[in-house]
């Protein structure tokens, strides 16, 4: 677990480098995303995630992605009542 948790910290940082340098790169801001989601920052990921539809419409994959995270948020909610 500890090892996982090290991985995503410095593909975080990793991904934040690129960020800082590319801010509108819609592919980074997915990737971010990701990595948040698996670190179980459902906001972080949300707002990575609409930074990518902000920047570019077309890439679905944010979409699917934004999908995915209310879902798992509802379902969540769901299982808390």
């Amino acid at each position: 677990c500890l090892l996982h948790l090290h991985k995503t910290t410095w593909a975080l940082a990793a991904i934040k480098k690129a960020l800082r340098i590319e801010p509108r790169a819609a592919h980074y801001w997915n990737t971010q995303g990701a990595i948040l989601l698996e670190r179980n920052d459902r906001l972080g990921a949300i707002d990575a995630y609409q930074h990518v539809v902000g920047i570019n419409p077309q890439m679905f994959d944010a979409f699917l992605n934004l999908a995915k995270v209310f879902h798992s948020e509802r379902q969540w909610e769901q299982e808390q009542q």
